[in-house]
């Protein structure tokens, strides 16, 4: 009886688990697997966000990154980019102070062009 002991559990129930197994193939088919397209995929993600009561584990930001990431496939450079002429830069000659340095925290971004002399001259980047 002791070398029974020392075999790994899956000899012990292979006998059972097996025929399970065929069966289960047989009636749900070889195919299965569930594969959800990226909509399905999305909807799944929103489903599971901790807004409006729906009792998910995702927070806003979570799930507004995922779904950013599910979309980003779809778009291009041109879509995603901000005009220079919209875009927020410092001039080279701009001063750190408090009211610069509040101005870009207001701006929410994590990098900020340096330009020199023209907007569009752009020679460096604040991080």
């Amino acid at each position: 009886m002791a070398p029974l002991v020392r075999l790994p559990p899956f000899f012990y129930f292979f006998p059972i688990s097996y025929p399970i197994s065929k069966v289960l193939d047989w009636m749900l088919g070889k195919g299965h697997a569930v594969l959800l397209r990226r909509a399905e995929l999305k909807t799944f993600v929103d489903f599971h966000g901790n807004e409006a009561g729906k009792g998910g584990d995702l927070t806003h930001d979570e799930t507004t990154i995922i779904a950013g990431a599910l979309e980003m496939t779809e778009k291009t450079a041109k879509v995603a980019m901000t005009p220079i002429s919209n875009a927020f830069s410092l001039d080279l000659d701009t001063v750190l102070d408090v009211e610069t340095l509040n101005k870009v925290m207001t701006m929410g971004h994590s990098r900020v062009p340096v330009s020199y002399g023209n907007p569009t001259n752009i020679i460096g980047l604040v991080l």
